[in-house]
């Protein structure tokens, strides 16, 4: 292990491209020794301005709206070493090297086809990415285990709401990694995933009606452990999402809530993060006890936003026992309709909900 990692430290050239639906377009994946990073680069890609119809529709709106965006080919590499993932950057430039807005990404995700979600009969979500995402920066103290060869893929969705037509751009995640040497050890933490929708194979955002809403789902813990870190996402209108315990005597007891940040035209710039396990335990969650997501809107627009809303959580969880941790298996019927999915990105032109954030 340590062996390919010193080689892949060696040579920083990049590793082989997966195969691109164009003859353009690439994703390379290079080792950085001396910044202990690795640099995940897609493109060069091509961007076409929003259609008018589009950009007269939101006038007339005169407020937020949703609109899907362009999904790219789903794009399969190599992870290329031991150790944790500790932090992730997201940088857009054009064919002469400047910075672009990362408002014109809708999502981007690293898809770990190797391990599955806590939840959900899928491939787990190692790195997402939504549109108003700030980059991440976890303490050396904790991070996400990864082994070198890992398959995973690359999800990528652009969101263009402007007249402007964008010309080889460059989308770059720069990754920070732990070595394994690292002494003391990192905790390893895995990223629970937990949605209102269910995720496979149906697209996770829905249509907002007008005023004060609640959407909820509730799930049973298979694992005890703790919660190290928490983020979430919402889309404009949002107000907070929300994490509680439901007692067997129909209470509940709040477990962990994020504000959402917003303009003054409710539109979103953020969801709050916390980490309750840096400086402390962290929040334990109990095997086999039931637990609510809630996430709340308040839409003033007067109107129904069509696919308008999305409410999730991300959980950075420490299981208690990694070895109870669900394994992966390619052959159920939920992962083989996740992939799919997944797949079927690969028409440019296609407008899809379906890949989580």
């Amino acid at each position: 292990m340590i062996g390919l990692a010193i080689a892949l430290l060696a040579q920083p050239a990049p590793i082989a491209p997966v195969a691109p639906a164009g003859p353009e377009v690439q994703v390379t994946v290079r080792v950085d020794s001396a910044s202990r990073t690795v640099v995940i680069t897609s493109g060069p890609h091509h961007l076409e301005a929003a259609d008018p119809a589009t950009l007269e529709a939101m006038a007339t709106a005169g407020g937020p709206m949703h609109h899907h965006g362009v999904s790219e080919p789903f794009r399969r590499f190599r992870w290329p070493i031991d150790g944790w993932l500790r932090g992730v950057r997201l940088a857009i430039t054009d064919g002469e090297g400047r910075q672009v807005s990362r408002r014109l990404v809708h999502h981007i995700n690293v898809v770990n086809l190797e391990r599955r979600m806590l939840f959900y009969d899928a491939p787990e979500r190692i790195i997402a990415m939504g549109q108003e995402t700030e980059d991440i920066a976890l303490p050396a103290s904790i991070g996400v285990p990864v082994k070198a060869g890992t398959e995973m893929g690359l999800v990528l969705m652009w969101h263009n709401m402007s007249d402007r037509a964008y010309h080889d751009l460059t989308v770059t995640l720069t990754v920070e990694w732990s070595p394994t040497n690292l002494y003391p050890r990192p905790l390893s933490v895995l990223p629970v995933y937990m949605d209102v929708v269910d995720p496979i194979g149906q697209p996770v955002d829905f249509d907002l009606p007008p005023g004060d809403q609640a959407f909820k789902a509730e799930f049973t813990m298979p694992i005890d452990g703790r919660i190290i870190g928490a983020g979430g996402h919402l889309h404009d209108y949002g107000l907070d999402v929300t994490l509680d315990e439901v007692r067997r005597d129909g209470g509940t007891k709040r477990i962990i809530a994020l504000d959402a940040r917003l303009d003054e035209a409710m539109r979103i710039e953020g969801v709050e993060r916390k980490y309750p396990g840096v400086r402390g335990r962290g929040i334990k969650l109990g095997k086999g006890r039931t637990y609510r997501l809630t996430g709340r809107y308040d839409n003033r627009s007067g109107r129904v936003i069509p696919d308008g809303a999305m409410v999730h959580m991300v959980l950075l969880f420490a299981p208690s026992d990694p070895a109870e941790w669900p394994r992966a298996n390619p052959e159920a019927r939920d992962w083989r309709v996740d992939v799919a999915e997944l797949e079927n990105a690969a028409n440019p032109a296609a407008e899809s909900g379906h890949a989580h954030h």
